[in-house]
């Protein structure tokens, strides 16, 4: 009877190591995919809003998402999109398309923000009126 019982507290043992290692490889995983982005850790949001958006609705998007329990998600600056994309951080099923960044044009009117093509690196600006697509990342503590 004890062995029965010793073997099932080792089966369990067992168990739970198990699950710590899946754990730690899921936490490792593209869908959880971290990148240091200016000597900071940023976390790549595993799946981007489809479609493209305004940039209202993008704050508006910024805001609500909440993804693994984090409502901090921001869209990356002009210098994070070229980093991103020197690291080979390309979203899946990369298309020659545009991601609003969270940099202005000018400083005298914020109207106009800067644009990001992963395709070719290239980079455009638009007045915020335009639709585009979201790219999210947050800081990783």
């Amino acid at each position: 009877m004890n062995r029965f019982i010793l073997i099932i507290i080792l089966f369990g043992l067992f168990e739970s190591i198990n699950a710590q290692e899946k754990n730690k490889q899921n936490d490792e995983s593209p869908s959880h995919q971290i990148i240091e982005l200016g000597g900071e850790k940023y976390l790549l949001h595993p799946d981007n809003p489809k479609g493209e958006f305004k940039y209202d609705k993008v704050i508006e998007i910024c805001n609500q998402t909440s993804t693994f329990g984090y409502y901090d998600w921001i869209i990356p600056t002009i210098d994070q999109f070229i980093e991103m994309r020197l690291k080979k951080v390309i979203p899946n099923n990369c298309k020659d398309i545009w991601y609003w960044s969270k940099d202005v044009v000018s400083d005298n009117t914020d109207a106009y923000n800067w644009l990001f093509n992963f395709k070719n690196g290239k980079q455009g600006f638009s007045h915020k009126a335009f639709k585009y697509h979201v790219f999210l990342i947050r800081k990783f503590n």
